[in-house]
């Protein structure tokens, strides 16, 4: 036997809202990029988001890594995850996907690949 005690006032009754999932297999991309130590990873989360990628469903950092090769700079790797709602991606939409983030880090912060 169990019993068991509910406050229903604690309980949230805001409408729950539906998120559409793809039935199609996701992708991982990681880049290991080049910044300035002194950059915020905001602006560079900003500048991704910009480059309005539709097949670009999440992104976040994973590591972390300087020493005195860089110099003034580090090395951040972000994991990508693309996904399509519409087909399988294959290797040129994902390589065509990260080109346009590099182009958009490159041109307006002035990042590279490692």
């Amino acid at each position: 036997t169990y019993a068991c005690e509910l406050d229903f006032d604690k309980l949230p009754y805001s409408l729950k809202t539906a998120n559409k999932t793809s039935k199609y297999q996701a992708s991982y991309r990681d880049l290991s990029l080049v910044m300035p130590k002194e950059m915020s990873y905001e602006k560079v989360k900003e500048v991704i988001n910009e480059s309005l990628v539709k097949e670009l469903v999440r992104f976040y950092p994973v590591d972390k890594y300087s020493d005195e090769e860089l110099g003034k700079n580090m090395s951040l790797s972000i994991r990508f995850i693309l996904q399509s709602f519409d087909k399988t991606l294959e290797e040129e939409d994902i390589t065509k996907s990260m080109d346009s983030i590099l182009n958009a880090l490159n041109t307006k912060l002035g990042i590279t690949i490692r």
